[in-house]
């Protein structure tokens, strides 16, 4: 399920830069999360990315034009699918706290 919700007493404080394929940070593609007051919002500029949640083990097909929101402390990765080429991914990453 795609979480679309950032709560309304949040606001964006760091905005990080486009990565386009080969320069998406390998830390991405691990077990993470964001501090316990840090929501992020993992946005899909072109391609599709796999996004799981750790927790749960929820698989959330990302195409482009959508977006996640991550809630603060869940853990989850990022995966390519099998049939995109890494260099037709661009994506985006806010992070947003009260």
């Amino acid at each position: 399920m795609i979480n679309t919700q950032l709560p309304k007493s949040v606001k964006c404080y760091r905005e990080m830069p486009v990565w386009r394929g080969e320069k998406i940070p390998k830390g991405l593609f691990n077990k993470h999360n964001t501090k316990s007051d840090v929501w992020g919002k993992l946005s899909i500029l072109k391609g599709q990315l796999l996004y799981t949640v750790c927790d749960t083990g929820e698989e959330t097909l990302l195409k482009e034009g959508q977006y996640m929101i991550i809630i603060p402390q869940q853990y989850h990765f990022i995966t390519i699918p099998k049939n995109m080429n890494p260099s037709d991914i661009e994506i985006q990453i806010k992070f947003y706290k009260e």
